[in-house]
């Protein structure tokens, strides 16, 4: 069974409004913030929106519902283009005169405008914690105050930011960039400081304008040619770092390790850099030396040997790398220990 709230009004403040007369509740304002917090027979959690002079908006969905839930948003005007993000949970998208369904994953980022006067249904399971931000920029409004040319950015976005009349259907989507989850994770800040607040939050929908530019133009280069990091490619560092590890009488590259990772060189460095604070080669001497100085402290194998199992043919480069991490020597390391044990 699933629950259906309509929402038939705009901006964010009648939004709002509108949820808590569907959820047979009321909501408050602060500093011009609206927020209906969710009954306890449907759920818990807030909804909390707020619009700005500019055109730019945000909602943010903090809640879990029940049961599976409906918001379909109808109100016959031209909607908002919309950058929504998932922060947490699952959720599906529709619009309404469509059929094909959208699904929204953990760490995605996507730009939703509907045709016309159609809209959006967004669907949420049940018993799922959601934590979900969405910018919602009124068309008209934002050209109107954006006075600058557009030149600069791709043809699809020229004509996504031109379309005041809802012409067209656009739908992209793609995970977020790291800049987000810093973004994303700020926006909570504030909340007991009104006005404070309200500029805080205005900040941060320009802040999520310009950065999604940026990755929306970082995807159309392809992920040979991509800068940005998305959040969700820090799995595969994790996983590489793991590779490393376990393969350590490896030959690395970056070329080999792009390809072990599907990540281009750009990426890896700057998700080792993000994780581990090092760069690629870093990491991988800095495992090689931890690995030698456990081999030297534990068994009585030969620097040769030593040098072969952590990928350095030579032995006189393992004792100059380990010197220069350790201040010792291998021998000297290894009898000093072995004197003191």
């Amino acid at each position: 069974m699933t629950t259906k709230f309509n929402v038939r009004s705009l901006p964010l403040r009648d939004v709002v409004s509108d949820l808590a007369n569907e959820m047979n509740t009321s909501f408050h304002e602060k500093c011009t913030e609206y927020i209906v917090n969710i009954p306890e027979k449907i759920g818990s959690g807030e909804i909390r929106g707020i619009n700005f002079d500019n055109g730019l908006g945000i909602i943010v969905y903090r809640c879990k519902f029940k049961q599976a839930t409906e918001i379909s948003f109808t109100v016959d005007k031209v909607h908002p283009l919309k950058y929504i993000y998932t922060a947490n949970g699952f959720l599906k998208h529709q619009f309404s005169n469509e059929d094909i369904v959208h699904e929204l994953k953990p760490r995605m980022a996507t730009l939703v405008a509907s045709e016309e006067h159609n809209g959006h249904n967004l669907y949420f399971e049940g018993n799922v914690d959601i934590d979900l931000v969405s910018l919602e920029i009124d068309r008209k409004t934002f050209k109107r105050k954006s006075e600058c040319e557009q030149v600069h950015l791709s043809a699809q976005l020229q004509n996504l930011f031109s379309d005041t009349n809802a012409s067209e259907t656009f739908y992209h989507e793609g995970f977020y960039s790291l800049e987000f989850h810093t973004i994303l994770n700020s926006i909570d800040e504030y909340k007991n400081e009104l006005l404070l607040r309200k500029f805080h939050l205005e900040s941060k929908a320009l802040d999520i304008f310009v950065e999604q530019i940026q990755l929306f133009e970082d995807d159309l280069k392809g992920n040979s040619k991509e800068l940005l990091l998305r959040y969700n490619e820090l799995e595969r560092i994790k996983e590489l770092s793991d590779y490393i590890e376990k393969n350590l009488d490896k030959d690395f590259t970056i070329e080999v390790l792009s390809r072990q990772s599907g990540l281009n060189p750009n990426k890896l460095q700057k998700g080792f850099k993000y994780i581990f604070s090092k760069t690629v080669r870093d990491y991988i001497i800095s495992r090689r030396m931890e690995t030698a100085k456990l081999l030297l402290l534990t068994t009585d194998q030969p620097l040769t040997t030593i040098a072969n199992k952590i990928g350095l043919d030579s032995p006189s480069y393992f004792s100059k790398l380990f010197k220069e991490y350790f201040k010792h020597t291998p021998s000297n390391f290894r009898k000093f220990y072995n004197n003191h044990s």
